[in-house]
């Protein structure tokens, strides 16, 4: 935990050097392409010993086993739904930066008392980060 704690903290140090609305786009993007390949790297190794297996069977003459159609839907549909998530969490890091734009001329509306919060709770997680606690 240490070690992932240094990486962050040398991570985020040199990401300092970049402004603050455009810092976030970044670590956003960053995190939601990078948690995609993870989990479809992952996925591919879920199902290759599945497709070994099939592919085996079906060359003795047997049938697959019972499942295995449901079990590849399954993962299948799981990448599916982190695609959709990823799209989201990009949109979201879109709008972010709209609003971090839009913040000067929205006065003291509700909006703009929402954005305050998300970037009180960024700072936060930033301090947390550099701090190592």
């Amino acid at each position: 935990m240490n070690l992932l704690q240094e990486f962050l903290r040398v991570i985020w140090k040199a990401l300092l050097v970049i402004p603050m609305p455009w810092r976030a786009e970044i670590v956003i993007w960053v995190v939601a392409l990078f948690g995609y390949q993870i989990l479809y790297r992952f996925s591919v190794l879920l199902l290759l010993p599945e497709f070994w297996l099939t592919n085996r069977m079906r060359l003795w003459g047997f049938k697959p086993l019972p499942g295995t159609y449901v079990f590849d839907n399954i993962v299948e549909s799981s990448i599916r739904i982190y695609r959709f998530l990823k799209l989201m969490a990009l949109l979201v890091a879109v709008l972010g930066l709209v609003a971090w734009y839009a913040k000067p001329f929205l006065e003291d509306t509700t909006l703009a008392w929402h954005i305050n919060q998300v970037i009180s709770w960024w700072n936060a997680l930033e301090r947390r980060i550099l701090s190592g606690s």
